[in-house]
């Protein structure tokens, strides 16, 4: 049957043909109807991760409110929770494109390992080079004007080792590309996470590494002054 000028009904030109369009097994994107109940779960899904990001910001907030936190720690306290919270939403925005029909099956081997490599490597870099810096010097300057320096060499310090445990997770984007798997971005994920709560977060542990580092040649660093 076809129509008067036209193509056959259901044929390649057809309307039928555009509107009932099913892209194949192997196909990631198709002419689909949507379901309402999956977009209300991706929308519960934004909901509760925008909740989280809020949460994670006002508690870093909250915490650089004590008085005995200086205000550059605050800064820098705030930045790193934001810093940390475009992880999951970035990730959250992959499963939209890689995801939204099944996490499907594991890739191959070889792009989760390339992601773990790039983890080991960020982590040497880290320990090795991260926390290093040059003492400071004997001068006339007030403790106030040396803790200013401190937290300024701390804060750039801060920031080579984000870029490191962070290309763990950017590297993870385009090989999940490449294979069509969103299980090599929660790899990514699930690695960077930890590594920078370990090695970026100022907190404790990193402060007193970085202040050895400076304190080395016996001048104090007031890096860790108030705890």
């Amino acid at each position: 049957m076809s129509r008067p000028g036209g193509c056959p009904l259901g044929g390649p030109g057809s309307h039928q043909a555009h509107s009932s369009y099913r892209a194949g097994p192997g196909r990631r994107y198709s002419f689909r109807q949507k379901n309402p109940e999956k977009i209300l779960c991706i929308l519960s899904a934004i909901k509760w991760l925008l909740f989280v990001e809020n949460s994670v910001t006002s508690w870093a907030v909250s915490l650089c409110r004590v008085t005995t936190v200086s205000p550059a720690q605050r800064s820098l306290t705030v930045t790193a929770s934001a810093l940390l919270a475009a992880i999951p939403l970035i990730t959250l925005a992959m499963w939209f494109v890689l995801a939204v029909d099944g996490i499907g099956d594991f890739p191959p081997t070889w792009a989760p390992s390339f992601v773990l490599l790039a983890a080991a490597l960020a982590y040497a870099v880290c320990e090795l080079v991260g926390f290093r810096t040059s003492p400071l010097q004997h001068s006339d300057r007030s403790p106030a004007e040396v803790g200013m320096d401190s937290w300024r060499r701390f804060t750039a310090s801060t920031f080579v080792r984000f870029a490191a445990c962070e290309a763990v997770f950017l590297i993870s984007l385009p090989l999940a590309f490449v294979v069509e798997s969103f299980w090599v971005i929660l790899t990514g994920a699930a690695l960077a996470i930890p590594l920078f709560l370990w090695e970026v977060w100022p907190g404790v542990r990193n402060q007193q590494r970085f202040a050895a580092a400076l304190e080395a040649g016996g001048v104090p660093s007031y890096l860790t002054e108030g705890r």
